[in-house]
C-alpha cells in the first residue's frame, strides 16, 4: 500500500474497528434492553478483523524487507480466519432473528434459547482458528523456502497465486445469509397476526442486513477475481485494471467494521446513551401519535416521552391499564394515546426477543 492511501485506510479501519465497535459494546451495558450474545460477538468478530486488517499499516519496517515477512504472513492467516469469523457471525444473527421470528418454540424454553445463542455467538471463533492455523501451516517457509501453497515469495507483495479457499466459503456463507434474509422477510410480508407497524420495523433491520451481507459478498467475489487474476489465471483482465481492483478491495475492506457499526450502532436506544435525541418526526410512533391528535381523541399525545424500545418492551400494554385504572395516573406531561397496534402483553414478549436482539 502507497504512503498516500495508507493514511485513509487506517483511518477506516480506526473509525469502526478501533474506537467505533469498541464503544458500541460499552453502549450496550448501559441500554434499556440487553443485547444478545449473538450481537455482542458479532461486534467482537468485527474488531478481531479490523485488527487483523491493520497489522502491517502500524509497522514501520519495510514490508518488502526480510524481517517483515513473518508479520505478513500471521497478518494474511489472521485476515483468512477473520474472513471466515465475520462471515459466519453474519450467519449467525440472522440465524439467531430467524428463530425469534419464524421459529420462535426454539426459544420459549429460556435454557435452551441461551445454549442456542452460546452455539451461535462462539461458532465463529472456531472457523478463526481452522483458517488461521490452515493457512500458517500451508504458506509458512519449510527450511527458508516458501511453501507450495504460499501467496508470494515475499508475503506482503500480492504477487503470484493467492491462497484463497477461505473467500470462496465465506462467498457461500454469506449466500446462504442472503437466502435466510428472504425467506425472513417474505414470512413478515405474508404474516397476518403482528401489527403492521412492528412488521415495518423488522422489515427495516432485515434490509441492513441484507445490504450488509450484499456488501461484504462484493468485496469477497472482487478481492478472488484479483487475487486469482493477479496470477495471471484469469484471461482479460490487464495489470492496470487490476491495480484498481487491489486498491478498490482494500477500502472496502477498511470500511467493513465502520458498515457494520453503523448497522448497529443507529438504533434510537444507542443513540439516546449517546446523548444524541432523534427528531419526533424520525421515530416510528410519531405518524401513529400525529394521526390520533388530529382525529381527536386526545388532547396531549406525548410523542417525545415513548420510543420504539417503550413499544418493544410492552409498555404500551402498561400504558393501557393506567387509563383503565383510575388509581394509577401517568406522569404530569398527558396521557399517551394507545395505538390499535399496540402489542399485547404476549406479543410483547415476542417483540423483545426479535427486535431487541438483533440491535
Amino acid at each position: 500500500m502507497s504512503k498516500i492511501l495508507r493514511p485513509l485506510y487506517l483511518t477506516l479501519e480506526i473509525l469502526g474497528g478501533h474506537i467505533g465497535l469498541p464503544l458500541l459494546l460499552i453502549a450496550f451495558q448501559f441500554v434499556k434492553h440487553k443485547r444478545s450474545p449473538v450481537v455482542f460477538h458479532f461486534c467482537v468478530t468485527w474488531i478481531i478483523f479490523s485488527i487483523a486488517g491493520s497489522m502491517t499499516v502500524y509497522g514501520p519496517t519495510p514490508l518488502e524487507a526480510l524481517t517483515s515477512q513473518g508479520l505478513c504472513l500471521l497478518t494474511q492467516a489472521s485476515d483468512d480466519g477473520a474472513t471466515i469469523m465475520t462471515s459466519l457471525a453474519t450467519l449467525s444473527l440472522l440465524l439467531n432473528l430467524y428463530f425469534c421470528l419464524i421459529q420462535p418454540s426454539w426459544y420459549v424454553d429460556r435454557q435452551w434459547r441461551r445454549r442456542v445463542e452460546l452455539t451461535l455467538a462462539y461458532t465463529p471463533y472456531v472457523g478463526f482458528f481452522i483458517f488461521f492455523f490452515q493457512t500458517y501451516a500451508w504458506s509458512a517457509p519449510i527450511s527458508g523456502q516458501p511453501g507450495r501453497s504460499t501467496f508470494s515469495d515475499n508475503f506482503c507483495n500480492f504477487t503470484g497465486i493467492i491462497w484463497v479457499p477461505s473467500y470462496f466459503l465465506a462467498i457461500g456463507i454469506l449466500g446462504i445469509a442472503t437466502l435466510l434474509d428472504g425467506l425472513i422477510l417474505v414470512s413478515l410480508f405474508q404474516s397476518r397476526t403482528r401489527p403492521a407497524e412492528e412488521r415495518r420495523q423488522l422489515r427495516d433491520i432485515i434490509i441492513r442486513m441484507s445490504l450488509f451481507s450484499a456488501y461484504r459478498a462484493v468485496y469477497l467475489v472482487i478481492y478472488v477475481i484479483m487475487s486469482i487474476g493477479s496470477g495471471g489465471k484469469i484471461a482479460g483482465f490487464s495489470e492496470q485494471s487490476l491495480e484498481v481492483m487491489g486498491i478498490t478491495v482494500q477500502y472496502v475492506q477498511a470500511a467493513s467494521p465502520l458498515i457494520a457499526f453503523l448497522v448497529l450502532g443507529t438504533k434510537s436506544d444507542v443513540l439516546a446513551v449517546w446523548g444524541i435525541r432523534l427528531p419526533n418526526r424520525w421515530r416510528t410512533h410519531y405518524a401513529v401519535c400525529q394521526k390520533a391528535m388530529e382525529s381527536g381523541m386526545k388532547s396531549v399525545c406525548t410523542c417525545d416521552e415513548v420510543d420504539e424500545s417503550d413499544l418493544e418492551s410492552g409498555s404500551f400494554d402498561d400504558t393501557r391499564q393506567r387509563q383503565t385504572n383510575p388509581e394509577t395516573s401517568w406522569p404530569s406531561r398527558g396521557t399517551v394515546v394507545v395505538p390499535d397496534w399496540a402489542p399485547s402483553r404476549a406479543q410483547s414478549r415476542h417483540s423483545v426477543m426479535s427486535i431487541v436482539d438483533i440491535h
